[in-house]
């Protein structure tokens, strides 16, 4: 928050000037310089300069809000066009928090991202927010093609022009980053191009990508270094979903583990079948990653032609489980197909389905 735009707090137009002109751009920048120097900077009374001070460090404080508030405000969601899974979350992603898309290689993924990206530029008479997307691409694994041909497959009622083609790849700004402090960066300085384009969904593909290229777990201190770089990132990306009220999708790799303790000696998959983990596969980064997202949706392979997506993580729906199959117009899911698990028996490690091996055999994988 203290990232947050002087530009944005409704400040006179001159004195914005001013600060802007001296390289103070942020509330960060103004608390961080005493009042003699902002009167000089701007020239204005010193009564004006506290109300400024004032005004920077509470933009800078979430708000304290009742119980009762927050209930009058309501829920909101954006509609992921799965309807049985949408059903299950009350009405799909919810606003104002982070929703993690984690699974193994070529699962659907991105897939996934790109028909959301469709569905938030679609008119809200069709489901969508009519707005603009922020995609930033970590792998290169966009493919404008693809966002034109599942729109096209999808709603080939609505996306009959050409015309509406390119609106479509007009409201999709994709930005390329390479570095986790080039990621960082970037996502300190959407808050003018959020508002400039009407973005109502950032997408991250894929967080995981950048941390496990530039810090090797078994190099001293690298631990520590990409906890602090992934709760910065964490936090800007809260930030810009409560301050924005809008979703904010990540999608996540997974990892292997080696059985560490006599609680993995023995649990149930997904299917009622016991098993004996020695290794089991979870979604990458560690448990503090796995705290800082809201929902987390995991997708598993279920044979060669279908995936599932599971909830294994929100704070208001039900776990649960929906088969989907990848078409021309993107995920599709399985009519009929949804299965709820009891809180209560859900075990806390459940059987996964990565890629068929070479020699065509499915893979049996348990994940945490």
């Amino acid at each position: 928050m203290a990232n947050k735009r002087v530009k944005r707090l409704k400040l006179d137009a001159a004195i914005v000037k001013r600060l802007e002109n001296k390289n103070i751009i942020t509330c960060k920048d103004i608390l961080t310089k005493s009042s003699l120097e902002l009167m000089k900077i701007t020239g204005v009374s010193c009564k004006k300069i506290n109300a400024v001070i004032s005004l920077a460090g509470r933009s800078c404080c979430p708000q304290a809000q009742s119980a009762s508030e927050l209930s009058k405000k309501g829920a909101s969601f954006f509609a992921t066009s799965f309807q049985q899974l949408d059903r299950v979350l009350h009405g799909g992603l919810p606003m104002s928090s982070l929703t993690e898309i984690a699974g193994p290689p070529g699962c659907g993924k991105t897939q996934t991202s790109i028909l959301l990206c469709v569905m938030a530029a679609l008119p809200i008479s069709l489901g969508g927010l009519d707005s603009s997307v922020i995609y930033i691409d970590t792998e290169s694994a966009f493919s404008a093609q693809r966002l034109v041909e599942v729109a096209q497959c999808r709603f080939p009622s609505y996306f009959n022009s050409d015309e509406r083609l390119v609106n479509l790849t007009n409201k999709v700004t994709i930005h390329n980053v390479t570095t986790c402090s080039d990621l960082l960066y970037r996502l300190q300085n959407l808050e003018e191009e959020m508002i400039r384009k009407n973005v109502k969904l950032i997408v991250v593909d894929s967080i995981a990508s950048l941390i496990r290229k530039e810090y090797d777990n078994s190099v001293s201190g690298n631990l520590i270094l990409r906890s602090n770089i992934l709760s910065k990132q964490a936090t800007q990306l809260k930030y810009l979903a409560e301050s924005f009220n809008i979703p904010v999708v990540i999608t996540n790799q997974i990892t292997t583990r080696l059985k560490s303790s006599k609680h993995d000696e023995k649990t149930t998959n997904s299917y009622g079948d016991d098993i004996e983990p020695e290794t089991f596969v979870t979604a990458a980064l560690g448990d503090s990653w796995t705290h800082s997202v809201n929902t987390r949706l995991l997708i598993q392979y279920v044979d060669g032609q279908y995936r599932q997506i599971i909830i294994a993580k929100s704070p208001i729906a039900q776990c649960a489980a929906v088969n989907f199959l990848i078409e021309d117009k993107g995920p599709v899911e399985v009519e009929e197909s949804l299965v709820l698990y009891n809180t209560g028996s859900m075990p806390l490690v459940a059987a996964i389905q990565v890629q068929s091996d070479v020699m065509g055999q499915q893979i049996p994988y348990q994940l945490h």
